[in-house]
């Protein structure tokens, strides 16, 4: 007799453990979804200036997210010069600024708050992206592609 009892116990042992741990899986899933967020890549529109031109340039775009990565690529110049990038909301209110981007080369500005990047910041609606070149390009010309990562 004991036996058939153990047979019959084990099973529904089992059956209740499996039931214990989905439970605790199910109601513990809206806390591990948390953890995760998409991350959406957003380029401006390519900017190019020919030779003889230093003209500032403002394309605009919608920005929504937070702003965690930035990357800069600037092709060659004949003249060596540098960009300075804004954003600004169409409020027309300062998110983001940097000067001395330099000229061939591919340049990541991370949002760790520390003294070389910068604090992450939200996206507007329509926000602006002005590029300064620091002078003429040259016989070259130049052109700058612009790229934000944002989490949600």
């Amino acid at each position: 007799m004991r036996k058939h009892i153990g047979k019959a116990v084990i099973p529904g042992l089992i059956l209740l453990v499996f039931f214990l741990v989905s439970a605790i899986i199910w109601v513990g899933r809206p806390a591990l979804a948390q953890g995760t967020s998409s991350v959406t890549r957003k380029a401006v529109p390519q900017q190019s200036w020919a030779t003889g031109v230093s003209a500032v340039l403002t394309p605009t775009m919608a920005v929504r997210g937070k702003v965690e990565q930035i990357v800069v690529e600037i092709s060659d110049a004949t003249n060596g010069i540098t960009f300075t990038l804004t954003i600004t909301n169409s409020n027309g209110g300062t998110l983001y600024t940097q000067a001395g981007i330099a000229e061939n080369a591919v340049t990541v500005y991370k949002a760790t708050s520390d003294s070389t990047d910068f604090n992450a910041f939200l996206g507007d609606e329509i926000c602006t992206f002005t590029l300064t070149p620091s002078g003429d390009p040259g016989a070259s010309g130049v052109t700058v592609d612009a790229v934000m990562y944002m989490s949600n």
